[in-house]
């Protein structure tokens, strides 16, 4: 009696596991097989990435706004200089993009990004608090976005190359000064900064400038044979 039962309640158990099996890994394949795909980033245009006038006057523009905001650096105190450098790095923000030209590669978006985010960890950052290694991030990052877009887009400007590996050399001060130097050392790569931009936008403009045909020679008379 015992066994029958025993054979009973497996036979039941079996019966009732395996359906359920079934129905559960038919679930699981159903519900894998609507996995899709991860979305594609792309990179969305802007009238600046098309309209070729407008880019180079936008960065003319912002590279000038950079270049007299680098002028005021350094800042009298520890404080002056992140508010100072809070501007610098937006209008770093707002430009490198349009130097970079449309869709510019993995490099220099996730340099960008550091960029970016310099400004509101200066923000974040108690008032006792050294701004040291957040700025040189920053900096740094420029530098290699910089990089970059130099490699890419001016690749046969050597002296921008060596512009750009004195830049990373005065940042390199930045690990072997003494403290109460780093001030007048960020506002020098700073402004180095600036001269790469400028080096760089003069370049566009040449570059974008509508050819000038050239004069036709004056129509002189035909000498009448002798």
């Amino acid at each position: 009696m015992i066994r029958l039962r025993y054979a009973s309640s497996v036979a039941l158990l079996t019966a009732t596991f395996f359906p359920l099996a079934g129905c559960s890994l038919l679930n699981s394949d159903s519900s894998s097989s609507t996995i899709s795909a991860p979305e594609e980033q792309t990179y969305t245009l802007t009238i600046y990435d098309i309209d070729k006038k407008q880019r180079i006057q936008y960065v003319n523009d912002h590279v000038a706004a950079y270049v007299n905001h680098a002028r005021q650096l350094p800042g009298s105190t520890e404080f002056m200089q992140r508010i100072m450098l809070s501007t610098v790095f937006d209008d770093l923000s707002d430009v490198l993009p349009k130097i970079a030209g449309a869709d510019p590669g993995a490099v220099f978006r996730q340099q960008y990004h550091i960029v970016q985010s310099t400004h509101p960890q200066l923000n974040s950052l108690p008032l006792d608090s050294s701004s040291d290694a957040i700025v040189e991030a920053g900096l740094r990052a420029a530098s290699d976005a910089l990089e970059d877009i130099s490699t890419r887009l001016f690749a046969d400007q050597t002296d921008m190359a060596t512009d750009i590996n004195d830049l990373n050399s005065k940042l390199d001060d930045l690990d072997t000064s003494p403290v109460e130097t780093h001030r007048q050392i960020e506002a020098d790569a700073v402004k180095r900064i600036g001269t790469i931009m400028q080096n760089m936008s003069a370049t566009l403009t040449q570059r974008f400038q509508p050819a000038t045909a050239p004069s036709s020679p004056m129509n002189t008379p035909a000498k009448t044979p002798s």
